[in-house]
């Protein structure tokens, strides 16, 4: 299988069509024929349109990360604003109705997309480490590593961890 990965253009009315590239997407065809790739995986919403000139034969799949038109709104509701994340739920069908299948990485966004897809098949493909499962720091350990992209929510979050747990967690671990 081939992965497509991120592609940036230039302006338009909504996120989603200003992350189309056609060079990307013609580009991504010719590798995929030239692999002769039996399947093909768009990751997110807006590499959705590198499918259209694959062959009919080729296993069309988007892995959609995240619902694209709540992320938004999903900001709003945790006191933020994501303007240049906006698009709207129509946009973001038509982008993902182009796939066979689509990979959703949590059960509730994959209930969310067989709604907004009704008939489309949607699999979920959950973090490998489960609830049950922990990681353990080596003791006496003192050392913290986040990940994450750069993307506003992170930062926010990071910071918010820094100014509000961090703190504590530095007394409870210091005695």
């Amino acid at each position: 299988a081939l992965r497509l990965g991120h592609a940036e253009a230039g302006p338009s009315k909504s996120f989603l069509a200003q992350r189309l590239d056609p060079a990307f997407n013609a580009f991504a065809v010719a590798c995929a024929r030239a692999a002769a790739a039996r399947a093909v995986i768009a990751e997110l919403a807006w590499t959705a349109s590198a499918l259209d000139g694959l062959p009919r034969k080729t296993l069309k799949l988007v892995d959609t990360i995240d619902i694209q038109h709540r992320r938004r709104q999903n900001a709003q509701a945790a006191g933020y604003d994501l303007p240049e994340r906006a698009c709207s739920r129509a946009e973001e069908i038509a982008a993902l109705s182009r796939a066979d299948a689509l990979i959703a990485i949590q059960r509730g966004e994959a209930e969310i997309l067989r709604e907004m897809l009704p008939g489309k098949r949607v699999v979920v493909a959950e973090h490998a480490l489960g609830g049950s499962g922990r990681l353990h720091a080596p003791a006496g350990s003192k050392e913290v590593l986040y990940v994450g992209n750069y993307y506003p929510p992170n930062i926010a979050g990071a910071e918010e961890f820094l100014a509000t747990a961090w703190p504590g967690t530095r007394r409870a671990t210091s005695s």
